[in-house]
């Protein structure tokens, strides 16, 4: 198995935990982490914020949905 592949795999693997668990934020943040790493940023923030809205006094999530804006806007320029 390539590294693409253990992406994909650890994204269905969070599609799975976050459908017995809709309130695992943390599954959330696991999947958006793994679509970072496949560049799909678009995603990515779509994720993050579905942690957020369950989990919104967590700094991490906020900080990393900035961080992937920031680099989205990069992206865009």
């Amino acid at each position: 198995m390539n590294i693409l592949e253990s992406y994909n795999e650890a994204i269905k693997a969070c599609d799975k935990a976050t459908k017995l668990d809709p309130n695992n934020s943390y599954g959330y943040l696991i999947k958006c982490e793994a679509l970072l790493h496949l560049n799909l940023l678009e995603d990515a923030i779509e994720t993050i914020n579905k942690a957020i809205e369950l989990n919104r006094e967590n700094v991490i999530f906020q900080n990393i949905k900035r961080d992937i804006e920031k680099e989205f806007q990069k992206g865009k320029s």
